[in-house]
């Protein structure tokens, strides 16, 4: 794992919404038997853009290509909504 894209919880990695995002695309898109070809062309996106989302490579983007991705396997944008780490407790200081 590379660790620029990992967030820390207690000295454990964890994913990050952008991991798990990709994550939730990459399961729908075999769910359906497609590749990463036939999921582009249905998005009208690029295979390597597909690629770099389910990577977790595309932290920037658009909510126009969150929304075809969507469109192309029929998920609800809401579906990738995703609970980010929550923030690391502070030690009392005494």
């Amino acid at each position: 794992m590379r660790t620029h894209e990992l967030t820390r919880n207690r000295g454990r990695p964890t994913m990050t919404t952008m991991d798990a995002r990709g994550i939730i695309i990459r399961e729908r898109r075999k769910s359906l038997g497609l590749n990463m070809k036939q999921t582009a062309e249905r998005a009208d996106l690029t295979e390597a853009t597909i690629s770099r989302i389910e990577a977790g490579k595309m932290p920037n983007a658009s909510l126009d290509t969150w929304i075809k991705v969507c469109d192309a396997l029929d998920l609800d944008l809401s579906q990738l909504r995703v609970q980010s780490a929550p923030p690391p407790r502070q030690l009392a200081t005494a």
